[in-house]
This record gives structure tokens, sequence and C-alpha cells, in this order.
């Protein structure tokens, strides 16, 4: 028997078609998805997914006025100093500049 014609046929690379190919090969991107594709988020997923997304900040209407306008400052720190920091912020997932924000917060809540 012989194989079909159209199995036997390997798919041709997207940058070797023509023009008009590739708008055939591209028109079911123009489709929307049905909502049969959609389905819940497994826990592992769910998990995933938040982590990607970051840390929770606080809604805006729980944030001051205040503390919403930041104000940009240049600092010379030592090197293996900025690495431990970058490593830290890394392990939590914040930027260095929330890192070094929590840590000015914390300090200075101690002297009050």
């Amino acid at each position: 028997m012989k194989p079909d014609c159209d199995m036997a046929k390997k798919k041709k690379s997207f940058f070797d078609m023509t023009p008009a190919e590739r708008d055939r090969d591209v028109a079911r991107f123009d489709k929307p998805l049905p909502d049969s594709a959609f389905k819940p988020l497994s826990p592992k997923q769910r998990s995933l997914f938040d982590r990607m997304r970051g840390p929770k900040s606080a809604p805006p209407s729980a944030q001051s006025s205040a503390a919403a306008v930041k104000a940009t400052v240049r600092v010379d720190l030592d090197a293996g100093l900025i690495k431990q920091l970058d490593t830290i912020a890394k392990r939590k997932h914040l930027t260095r500049s929330e890192l070094i924000e929590q840590g000015l917060r914390g300090m200075l809540a101690s002297f009050v």
C-alpha cells in the first residue's frame, strides 16, 4: 500500500513559502480561540503563574499619595555588598530597589 501523499510530504519551512502560502498558514491565528481551549489552572500551574507575576503589592487605595512618589538616589556601594544584595533580591523575587527600600523601612521603623 502506497503512503498517502500528504503524510509523506514534509511541511515546508515558513521562510521557504511564498507570501500566499504564508498567509494561508497563519490565517489560523486570526480566528478567536474557542472557549473549550481554556480550562482552570492546576494547583502546580497556578503556583508557577503566581511566582511569575511576582510579589503582590498593596492596592492603590491602600498606598498613601506620599508613598507613591519615588525619587532616584545615587549611592556608592561596595561591589561585594551589591552581589549579596542581588542574590537575596533574586531569591525573594524582588528588584534591587525594592529590597533596599524594605531594608531602609525596617531600619527606620526600629528608630521610632
